[in-house]
């Protein structure tokens, strides 16, 4: 690892950032405090300087600087501290993250015990969501059911080394993001959030894998340097200032130790508008994964349609599309599934009324969210007349095409 300012400048970015939040301090204050540590009479200033692409000059300064960010908890892994110290041009990285290894350790025991950080962004708590939820995705794993056999293939292709790839398709609406956000959380998340009978041991060792969830309706991922800037931040690895498909490859063929799943929503949208992501761009990711990383990195896919037809369909000529060798279909749950989903209900349901949420939402999740969503507003209202029904059909109508 050779000097670099730019990735200096970013890891040190990230533990300034990193240090801020954990104090619940402005980042102005931390990097005043991180000044005047290293005696700096400007305070702040010196560490706005170097954030914008400079290194120290003093070595002595970068190993005051990088023992301060260990001891407040902005660099916590001995590859962050290694990487940075080598990209500020230290002659013996290496020497003074083994003298810090103590309390990166007890960083590492610490953050065993929580969850994945990313479910407190992902999956705010139960309590803030409705009971039904019809519209935006399933984030929260709580309210997230059936899907169970679809469940146990995609967990047993990431079990071992090499992780394998899988594709989830099905109709518009029939649940594939809310599927990748409960793979995403599931392993995660306290069981105190859970229902009582809900899984979390899908996968040994889950606090290794890291999850990274691309969804391709956000036009900033439709160039390479987006994407693959928001790939490398999900990484926890430097970015550089014009980051492209070959540095991409490079620092994650080199640094990628651990498993990673990628999660690409609604893929159809990526190869249908943007032309950033061609035929180089896949094949550069799928050689990745399946030749550079040790068998550490998988993706799952979702789509209307499979990636052999959906690359046919867009005159895609790329090998990516061949390596997904597991296909989930996504279609009506269960009606064993379907009724644990009524009886979620605060309110429990009349027979009669289950009876026909049943059979008009066909068990689709979200016309059982919907319909279920209209008899408990009704229920928490005292309203004991059936409108209810001609209003839940009536919000079921835009989606129809499920039912076939």
């Amino acid at each position: 690892m050779s000097k670099s300012p730019e990735r200096f400048a970013l890891l040190l970015t990230q533990a300034v950032r990193r240090v801020a939040l954990n104090e619940n301090s402005k980042i102005q204050i931390i990097q005043d405090e991180l000044g005047y540590a290293l005696g700096r009479d400007a305070g702040g200033s010196s560490i706005e300087y170097w954030r914008k692409g400079h290194v120290p000059a003093r070595l002595a300064e970068v190993e005051s600087l990088a023992r301060e960010l260990v001891r407040r908890g902005g660099l916590t892994a001995p590859v962050e501290l290694e990487q940075f110290l080598a990209f500020a041009d230290h002659p013996q990285p290496a020497t003074l993250t083994d003298e810090m290894l103590p309390i990166l350790q007890k960083y590492a025991f610490t953050a065993s015990l929580r969850p994945n950080e990313d479910i407190h962004h992902d999956a705010p708590s139960p309590d803030e969501h409705p009971t039904f939820i019809a519209g935006p995705p399933i984030t929260h794993p709580r309210h997230f059911f059936g899907r169970e056999r679809e469940l146990k293939r995609l967990f047993n292709l990431l079990k071992r080394r090499p992780l394998q790839n899988a594709a989830i398709i099905g109709p518009r609406r029939s649940g594939k993001t809310s599927l990748l956000h409960y793979l995403k959380n599931i392993t995660a998340i306290s069981p105190a959030q859970l229902r009582s009978n809900q899984r979390v041991d899908w996968l040994p060792a889950s606090a290794q894998y890291q999850w990274i969830f691309v969804d391709f309706q956000d036009s900033r991922l439709g160039s390479r340097e987006g994407l693959l800037t928001y790939l490398l931040n999900g990484l926890k690895l430097p970015t550089s200032a014009s980051c492209n498909l070959d540095y991409f490859l490079d620092i994650v063929s080199q640094e990628l130790q651990t498993p990673v799943v990628i999660l690409l929503d609604e893929i159809g949208v990526a190869v249908q508008r943007y032309p950033e992501l061609d035929d180089s761009f896949w094949e550069g990711l799928r050689a990745l994964a399946t030749n550079q990383v040790n068998g550490n990195l998988a993706f799952v896919l979702t789509a209307q349609e499979s990636p052999d037809q959906l690359a046919r369909h867009s005159d895609f000529g790329s090998p990516f599309f061949n390596i997904f060798g597991f296909t989930a279909t996504l279609g009506p749950l269960k009606e064993a599934e379907a009724h644990t989903l009524v009886a979620s209900s605060p309110i429990p349901f009349p027979t009669g009324d289950i009876e026909w949420i049943l059979a008009e939402s066909g068990c689709w999740p979200i016309l059982l969210q919907i319909l279920c969503r209209e008899r408990l507003l009704t229920l928490e209202d005292g309203e004991t007349d059936a409108t209810w029904r001609e209003d839940g059909l009536q919000q079921i109508a835009p989606f129809r095409h499920l039912l076939g």
